[in-house]
């Protein structure tokens, strides 16, 4: 039952990213660059870590598909990369991924990934705050099921297995709920992000 979940789970991650690729396509969805990159690094690391630790392999495989999509589309049609904040958080991230890297400590390895991934979680939070309409509900509402799908997709429950889905619910459900909920009356433009 669970590896039906996990494959459920990265069907969802997989297909959360159609309406956001047609948002983008249209205009409607701003992908925050620096995010993005941060999370396609993590993604990959993050499916190399289920796969060595029996965790979340099809879940963490959309995980890393589904932002590589969303980078590429950065490129072109997203916001963030110029601001001192961006740099810095970039800065701050790529020093947090070099320890990631020599830890030889799972433990601390998934602490620094999920401060690396939170970075990249600040710097959305932040554009959605601006502008609500800037990002697609409906992609993060699903990415939201799946990251539910996801956690109960683990079959070795561990700390190591459970922290990256459990705050991937917290931070979807954040995202869906800024955009949801946010304050479109006062939106800031988000191009000098």
């Amino acid at each position: 039952m669970r590896e039906i979940l996990g494959y459920a789970s990265f069907a969802l991650s997989m297909l959360a990213m159609i309406p956001y690729v047609i948002d983008v396509l249209k205009g409607n969805t701003k992908p925050e660059r620096i995010a993005w990159l941060l999370w396609s690094i993590l993604g990959f690391i993050y499916f190399v870590s289920a796969v060595i630790e029996d965790g979340a392999i099809w879940f963490t495989l959309g995980t890393f598909l589904g932002p590589l999509v969303a980078l590429v589309l950065s490129v072109k049609f997203g916001v963030g990369g110029k601001s001192a904040l961006d740099r810095w958080s970039l800065f701050i991230a790529s020093t947090a991924l070099v320890f990631l890297l020599v830890t030889g400590n799972a433990i601390i390895s998934l602490l620094i990934a999920l401060f690396v991934d939170s970075i990249g979680s600040f710097l959305t939070i932040r554009k959605i705050y601006y502008d609500p309409t800037s990002e697609s509900k409906k992609m993060w509402l699903i990415s939201t099921i799946a990251a539910f799908l996801g956690l109960f997709s683990v079959e070795n429950i561990s700390f190591e297995n459970l922290a990256f889905p459990i705050y991937l619910i917290i931070v979807t459900t954040t995202f869906t709920s800024m955009i949801h909920f946010g304050n479109r009356k006062n939106k800031v433009d988000i191009s000098e992000l």
